[in-house]
């Protein structure tokens, strides 16, 4: 759907208006972009963090799990727009109950 959208786009320009009677593609599409938006994130902060250093396996796979609480401990969105209503969720939050990274922060191996 997507690199369909891209080829329509780069040949005809964008459109003013898009009409479609089947919702799912572009539900597809959101779940898409939504993938690679994440990938995108655990990339830069492995990058960030590792650089050009050379891992073992285990030092890794340590770092992995790292960016994946520091993901996981990202805001979703605030409950409310008072700071006093508690805190927003996560998607570790609602995965396990907590935050997942309170301890864990990406730093040299």
């Amino acid at each position: 759907m997507l690199a369909r959208e891209r080829s329509f786009v780069g040949r005809r320009g964008v459109p003013q208006t898009v009409h479609c009677d089947n919702a799912t593609n572009f539900v597809g599409a959101s779940r898409d972009l939504r993938t690679q938006a994440g990938v995108k994130s655990a990339k830069h902060l492995l990058l960030r963090t590792v650089g050009s250093l050379l891992l073992t396996s285990e030092e890794l796979q340590t770092m992995l799990v790292t960016v994946k609480a520091v993901l996981n401990s990202r805001p979703i969105g605030a409950l409310s727009d008072d700071p006093s209503d508690g805190v927003a969720p996560t998607p570790g939050l609602l995965l396990v109950g907590r935050n997942t990274s309170s301890r864990a922060r990406p730093g040299p191996a």
